[in-house]
């Protein structure tokens, strides 16, 4: 997943070597470590059996995550848990790959 995002999002830095990690609790499960740019999904994707929305639902993570690390890193310190630009570019840029999304 993260080789078609980096395919269909060339202007984004995606991470190729995306680690898994167990992640408590309901809501987003992906993080981008600041520091070290690193991508870490929710290792409960990693189970048999997702489905074409499970998958739609990692390849917009993986583009969220990106768009981190795309920005300075001082960006994802200073923001707040919430950010809806991010999770609003994300679902444009999955829903027009290869097209520009406003804010790139």
């Amino acid at each position: 997943m993260a080789q078609w995002v980096q395919i269909t999002q060339p202007d984004l830095n995606v991470d190729l070597n995306i680690g898994t990690f167990p992640m408590l609790g309901d809501g987003y499960r992906a993080i981008t470590n600041p520091l070290t740019d690193n991508i870490t999904l929710d290792s409960d994707w990693l189970r048999e059996g997702l489905t074409s929305e499970d998958l739609l639902q990692i390849e917009r993570l993986i583009i969220h995550e990106s768009i981190h690390r795309t920005r300075p890193w001082w960006d994802s310190v200073l923001r707040p848990f919430e950010h809806d630009d991010i999770y609003d570019e994300a679902e444009q840029r999955q829903n027009n790959p290869f097209i520009p999304c406003i804010g790139r």
